[in-house]
């Protein structure tokens, strides 16, 4: 299926099925393709006066192609259950079937997509992760000290703002004081807490 897919031996095309044809004993390759479908290949055996039946063979339809772009760039990608690689990314895809798409990214929440491609369709996808927040809350002495999170001022230190669940830098800094510095890398579904108390460098030496 369908009817009149060339027939092709050793690489010859020997004709269209359905098709009877006299091979030399021995080992062959034997392919039947037609333009619309996928070709299907095997490997026979033939042995002197053994009549064999090929078939009946029903070739696929052709995959359908998808490539997939996300923000952020470098997002796994699992399609059909397999995993296919980090975004920007193309890859094949069965036709005519409904499949399942996940692109996610740490830090983000996940995203699913369900498509169908349709043979020999070829498809781009532009998916949007949406950032994953995560509640921080600072608090400490002096109160009035400056806050800084990756390496940009965020005003006051005694605050509550939100993060992301990345790897972050907290640092705490008031003129006459040894800065506070620690790494943070909030849990989704955690808040999280910072607590510091600023020195100054008389005080650091006497604690040392």
């Amino acid at each position: 299926k369908p009817a009149g897919a060339a027939v092709l031996l050793d690489g010859k095309e020997i004709g269209r099925t359905p098709l009877e044809y006299d091979a030399d004993a021995g080992r062959h390759q034997l392919q039947i393709s037609d333009p619309k479908y996928q070709p299907w290949e095997t490997e026979l055996l033939v042995r002197h006066n053994e009549p064999q039946r090929v078939g009946p063979v029903e070739l696929g339809l052709p995959d359908g192609s998808l490539s997939i772009r996300s923000t952020p760039t470098g997002a796994d990608v699992t399609a059909a259950g397999k995993y296919r690689g980090r975004t920007p990314l193309s890859f094949a895809l069965p036709a005519g079937v409904l499949q399942e798409l996940i692109v996610q990214a740490e830090g983000y929440e996940p995203a699913t997509e369900r498509l169908r491609l349709e043979p020999s369709q070829k498809r781009s996808l532009e998916v949007r992760l949406k950032a994953q927040r995560v509640a921080v809350n600072v608090r400490g002495e002096p109160a009035d000290a400056e806050l800084w999170v990756d390496g940009v001022a965020r005003g006051r230190a005694v605050q509550q703002f939100e993060l992301t669940p990345l790897a972050h830098r907290i640092e705490v800094r008031k003129a006459g004081f040894e800065s506070y510095v620690t790494d943070l890398k909030p849990q989704a579904g955690f808040d999280q807490l910072v607590e510091y108390r600023l020195r100054t460098p008389a005080e650091a030496r006497t604690e040392r």
